[in-house]
């Protein structure tokens, strides 16, 4: 390393504090569009100092290249271009892309808190290209001075800055989680995210199928892999519910944590979902999990507002919030997990899961949480409990799959429709 980039890294440091503090290592959360080549991030905690690790690839190679650096995300159109800034610079780094159309950077800041957001540009036929934006926002740094003030009105549960990323928009058939998570429909109408857990089953949140008036009326569709709204957008087809099952002590009316760890609802479907994947369903005690990242993947109803299509997909990684009152309830028979993940009304059902064990543990049904939850840094979950999976598996020997009846559930027929195998029916 030259004099010059000794120089550039130092300047890096002084203009970008209060950079990040949370413990370990942490991925960059990628936003914004993908315009020209594709950025990528890291943060790792290394002798008491937080190594920032950024990584280009797909760019144009051996040409001139720029990393900006900041600590806010805009959005602003670059001139004579399509592409987007997404950082109001503080710093430009210049660099040359390798034959591959690679580089990298890295750099140490202090540990304290805040906001940091990457971006890198190319100059191509005399038009900036840029790629998507990378950013890291620590556990506590919605409550930091530069932090972004997030959202917590009406259906937005946004802890800070909005850390949410677009799924892929084709593809999804055949890739995880992406093949284990749709959207859920009623009456024709977007309501809300759901887990396939069996061939048969799905997994969602109880206030998408039931509210103060009881179960919402009307046929229940499903779409697994969904990219966007669109009927051309649903690669395994819309599948149809025949019953619902919705915990019987579940109030419609009643928001506290107590009542929202009964927030889940199970959804049989009239024929068995061939070609997707299952995501394993399972109690792990809060030991196991504390410290693992959690993500949560949803539906959101704003995804036309961040440059994606109606009905889009979105993922939010995040952890554990250190208080956890509610996390074991009733003895056991239920629990509440609260995590900073993102959340937007749609995402509810989805599922949060872990990693443990080398794959995808779902651990709790994301619902969103209060107005308060959410100004105070956490959204919720309702836990999975040894007696959740119980009481799932009493569910699928209801009558006539079996003959076992468990009155922790209240159910209901769902009126049927037709279930489209492939796209639009073709």
């Amino acid at each position: 390393m030259n004099s010059n980039d000794k120089l550039t890294i130092a300047l890096a440091v002084a203009l970008l504090v209060p950079l990040a503090n949370a413990q370990g290592d942490r991925g960059f959360v990628r936003f914004g569009p993908q315009c020209g080549a594709h950025l990528e991030g890291r943060s790792t905690v290394v002798a008491a100092e937080r190594q920032i690790d950024l990584a280009l690839a797909e760019a144009r190679p051996n040409m001139t290249t720029a990393f900006v650096l900041g600590n806010s995300v805009v959005r602003t159109n670059l001139p004579g271009s399509s592409c987007l800034l997404l950082t109001d610079p503080l710093l430009w780094i210049p660099t040359m892309t390798d034959a591959l159309g690679r580089a990298h950077l890295t750099f140490k800041v202090p540990m304290s808190s805040g906001l940091l957001v990457g971006q890198a540009l190319q100059l191509q036929a005399n038009k900036l290209i840029a790629s998507d934006g990378v950013r890291l926002l620590t556990d506590d740094a919605h409550a930091g001075p530069t932090a972004c003030p997030g959202n917590c009105a009406g259906s937005y549960r946004i802890i800070g800055c909005d850390n949410r990323v677009p799924g892929p928009s084709s593809g999804t058939a055949s890739k995880e989680p992406w093949n284990m998570v749709g959207k859920l429909y009623i009456n024709g109408a977007p309501k809300g995210s759901g887990t396939l857990i069996a061939a048969r089953y799905v997994l969602t949140a109880a206030h998408v199928v039931y509210d103060k008036n009881g179960f919402r009326s009307g046929p229940i569709g499903f779409a697994l892999a969904q990219t966007a709204q669109d009927c051309s957008k649903r690669p395994l087809g819309t599948r149809y519910v025949k019953r619902a099952f919705v915990p019987r002590n579940y109030s419609a009316s009643d928001s506290s944590e107590d009542n929202k760890a009964l927030d889940f609802a199970l959804l049989e479907l009239a024929n068995p979902l061939l070609g997707g994947h299952v995501m394993d369903v399972k109690y792990l005690s809060w030991a196991a999990i504390k410290n693992l990242d959690t993500t949560a993947i949803g539906y959101p109803s704003d995804a036309v507002s961040l440059d994606q299509l109606v009905g889009s997909a979105f993922y939010c990684h995040g952890t554990f919030t250190n208080t956890q009152p509610n996390k074991w309830l009733d003895g056991g028979e239920k629990g509440l997990l609260r995590s900073d993940n993102d959340g937007v009304g749609g995402m509810s059902g989805g599922p949060m899961y872990v990693w443990y064990g080398g794959t995808r543990k779902l651990v709790g049904v994301f619902i969103g949480g209060s107005e308060a939850a959410c100004e105070s840094g956490n959204n919720w979950s309702a836990r999975i409990m040894s007696s959740t999976i119980v009481h799932i598996e009493n569910a699928k020997k209801f009558p006539p799959n079996g003959n076992v009846i468990d009155f922790f559930w209240r159910w209901n027929t769902v009126p049927l429709q037709a279930d489209v195998n492939y796209y639009c029916g073709n």
